[in-house]
Order: structure tokens, then C-alpha cells, then sequence
């Protein structure tokens, strides 16, 4: 299934494949965070830690006043 399929069928934005990784899935449950991607997922993760940062920086720059 190609990225433009699975956005149509999820009705969502997919960023990219996330290739399956056994270190990548054990360092994110441990709460190790992401140390290392492999080369077929670094485009979509890339895209993502964009999009995250983009929402701290619109939630940071908002007064406390809006929160």
C-alpha cells in the first residue's frame, strides 16, 4: 500500500513508512526516547519531530492568559 492509499483510508496525513525495529520500539517503551533511526524511516521521523516542534512553539508562544 502506498502512502496516498493509506491516507485515504485512515482519513489522516501520513508523514511516511516507520520501518518495523525491534531497538527503536524497545527505546521508546523503556522512556528512552528515539536514539537511533534506521535510513528507511529517518524521512518520516524527520517530518514528525518538525510537526512536534511547530506545536511546542505555538502552545509556548500563546500568554498564559489563552492557556
Amino acid at each position: 500500500m502506498g502512502i496516498g492509499e493509506a491516507q485515504d483510508y485512515l482519513t489522516a496525513t501520513v508523514l511516511g513508512p516507520v520501518k518495523p525495529s525491534v531497538n527503536l520500539c524497545g527505546d521508546v517503551l523503556e522512556g528512552l526516547g528515539i536514539r537511533s533511526v534506521t535510513k528507511g524511516s529517518r524521512k518520516a521521523m524527520n517530518l514528525l519531530a518538525d510537526l512536534v516542534e511547530q506545536a511546542i512553539r505555538s502552545v509556548s508562544g500563546t500568554s498564559h492568559k489563552d492557556q
